[in-house]
C-alpha cells in the first residue's frame, strides 16, 4: 500500500506515541455502519487485514500506520427536491392553503428520514502515518477538509494533538525548478521515465514527457 497523496502536519508540541497506548485509544472510537437514520458515521479501522483481532495501529521502522473510514448514505438533492415538491402540491391542492416556509422545512425532514434506510450507502478511507520522532503526521490526502476528519477524530481520541500544517522556507516548484536549471537534483533523487514542466504564469503552457 503506498500513500498517493500527502499532506504533512507538524506536532507544535510534544505529544508521546507508542503503538500499544494508541491502540487502546483509537479501539475507543471504532468505525462502524451507519443505523437507519445516520447520515454518515466515522471511525478508525485496522490498516492492514479485515479480520477482528486486526490491529488499528501497525508500527514499522519507527512509524505508526493508522486509518480511518467513513460510511455515509448518498441521498441525492435533486430526489429530496422532487418529492417535496410533489408533497407540497398534494397538500396544496387538496387543503386548499399555501405551504409556508417553516412546513416545508418540516416536510423536507420527514421526506429525507423516510428515504434514509433506503439510501445507498458510500465508504471511504483515509490513511496516515505518524513519525513520533520527527513529530510529523503524514496523511495520505489530497483533500485538507479529509485530512482533518482524521486528525479531529485522533485528538478525541488520545486528548490533545496540537498540530498545524507544514511549511518551508523556499517552495517546493522554486527547488524543483532549480534542479532543472542546474540539471543537479538533492541527493538520492532520480527522476525517470516520466516529467512534467509547468510556466508559473496562470495562463502559461504545460509540457509533458514519457521514456525521456
Amino acid at each position: 500500500m503506498w500513500f498517493r497523496n500527502l499532506l504533512v502536519y507538524r506536532l507544535t508540541q510534544n505529544v508521546p506515541f507508542d503503538a500499544e497506548t494508541l491502540e487502546a485509544a483509537l479501539a475507543a472510537k471504532p468505525a462502524r455502519p451507519c443505523a437507519s437514520q445516520e447520515l454518515s458515521t466515522y471511525g478508525f479501522v485496522a490498516p492492514l487485514g479485515k479480520g477482528a483481532d486486526a490491529p488499528l495501529v501497525h508500527a514499522s521502522q519507527g512509524f505508526l500506520l493508522i486509518a480511518t473510514r467513513k460510511e455515509e448514505r448518498i441521498l441525492p438533492g435533486s430526489v429530496v427536491k422532487d418529492a417535496l415538491k410533489e408533497k407540497v402540491d398534494e397538500i396544496e391542492n387538496e387543503q386548499m392553503r399555501k405551504v409556508y416556509k417553516k412546513e416545508r422545512e418540516q416536510l423536507k425532514d420527514d421526506i429525507i428520514q423516510a428515504f434514509l434506510p433506503r439510501a445507498f450507502i458510500r465508504k471511504s478511507g483515509t490513511f496516515a502515518a505518524i513519525a513520533p520522532s520527527q513529530g510529523l503526521i503524514l496523511v495520505d490526502s489530497s483533500s485538507p477538509k479529509r485530512a482533518e476528519d482524521l486528525l479531529s477524530t485522533l485528538r478525541e481520541a488520545i486528548g490533545s494533538l496540537p498540530v498545524r500544517p507544514l511549511t518551508v522556507k523556499i517552495a517546493p516548484p522554486a527547488t524543483m525548478t532549480e534542479w532543472v536549471k542546474t540539471q543537479n537534483a538533492a541527493e538520492d533523487f532520480y527522476v525517470l521515465d516520466e516529467c512534467e514542466l509547468r510556466d508559473t504564469h496562470e495562463d502559461g503552457g504545460v509540457v509533458r514527457c514519457k521514456r525521456q
